[in-house]
């Protein structure tokens, strides 16, 4: 216990955690403003108010009943753009006319933009397709020229039950983007605390000492539990700043919804534990490999130019997206690339077993090594 502890805190060197604590920061401001600030307040207003009219799914009437709301609001909105002259002027009555009108007349649009009747035209945008996700003849015309027969299926499921989830997507692709940029820096941290390990140990020529007694010969196990549990501690703290600055926002009013677009039938607040255990494995693979490779290469030169093209080249391609936002969803939604029930999780479970194996290979190793 005493060796793991001593290992523990090599590992949590007070140097390396200050440059992580000042990456950290630098890293998650920009991430914020980026992903969550953008977040339409009448979007966040409109399903509030449906949550408290219709609970977290709503049915047929639930869907009747809005659709007459939105009319009433229309009918509002006319008589409203009625007492506006430059709206008058250019003949527009109706919210259709004044929704295509202002897409294309800049002038109208920087007039109107202060005036009292712009709020309520944003709202009956929101409104307005919502209404249009109502089509289902539409929305399966769509899904048979652009989707695979899985996802149809899929689909149809969904819509075949009476309650049916009106979570915005809006949300998901701000947690989506937000969370994969959270995942770089994670792993970041780890690689700056886990690759001198080995590398002090070297550079003192403690090595073929280590290795004379049977403890030292140990000792590598030792290293792994120190290293587990400091990839366990960063990330978690990592994960509780990430998710305390995500639900901060209006956000949790939306964790008890079901997200469409999944394999399979979960809320978002399920959702987001599942993405939380999928990052704390990431970086419980990547540490570990970090740790194998601390203990092959010469020098911080090589470790770094093996670490640094590996996490450029996973952001580069958005790999983290992919493998751990996108983890149960039918389309990685950027590429729009279809994304198979049984792909991801095979792909942990190859990832699994190969760092498995080389963390094996690596003990053996341990227990043959001649320091003659």
């Amino acid at each position: 216990m005493q060796i793991m502890t001593h290992e523990l805190r090599k590992i949590l060197d007070g140097r390396r955690l200050l440059i992580v604590l000042v990456l950290s920061l630098l890293w998650y401001f920009p991430a914020r403003s980026i992903f969550l600030d953008p977040l339409r307040p009448v979007m966040v207003d409109v399903r509030h108010e449906m949550l408290l009219n219709y609970g977290n799914t709503w049915n047929e009437n639930d869907r009747g009943h809005f659709r007459q709301y939105f009319q009433e609001r229309v009918q509002r909105f006319a008589a409203e753009l009625a007492q506006i002259p430059e709206a008058a002027n250019l003949n527009i009555t109706t919210f259709e006319g004044f929704r295509e009108e202002v897409e294309t007349n800049q002038y109208l649009f920087d007039i109107l933009i202060e005036h009292p009747i712009w709020p309520l035209f944003v709202e009956l945008q929101e409104r307005y397709w919502l209404t249009q996700d109502l089509d289902i003849e539409r929305e399966l015309e769509w899904m048979v020229n652009w989707r695979t027969q899985q996802e149809i299926d899929r689909w149809l499921d969904t819509v075949s039950r009476e309650e049916i989830s009106f979570f915005p997507r809006e949300v998901y692709f701000a947690y989506s983007g937000f969370i994969s940029s959270v995942m770089p820096i994670i792993l970041i941290n780890i690689a700056i605390l886990l690759a001198p390990l080995y590398l002090s140990e070297r550079k003192n020529r403690m090595m073929p000492l280590q290795y004379s007694t049977k403890e030292g010969r140990n000792l590598f196990k030792k290293k792994i539990m120190a290293s587990t549990l400091a990839i366990l501690l960063v990330t978690a703290v990592h994960l509780g700043f990430a998710y305390g600055t995500f639900l901060q926002t209006s956000i949790h009013l939306f964790l008890g919804m079901e997200v469409s677009g999944f394999w399979y039938d979960i809320t978002f607040g399920h959702y987001l534990v599942l993405t939380a255990g999928a990052m704390v494995l990431v970086a419980l693979i990547f540490g570990l490999l970090t740790l194998c490779l601390s203990r092959i290469v010469p020098n911080h030169i090589t470790i770094l130019g093996v670490l640094v093209p590996i996490l450029l080249a996973l952001m580069a391609n958005r790999a983290f997206t992919f493998i751990v936002a996108d983890i149960i969803s039918t389309r990685f939604d950027e590429s729009q690339t279809f994304n198979p029930p049984h792909l991801m999780p095979l792909s942990y479970l190859g990832i699994i077993l190969l760092t498995t194996l080389l963390l094996t290979l690596q003990w053996k190793r341990e227990c043959r090594l001649d320091i003659s």
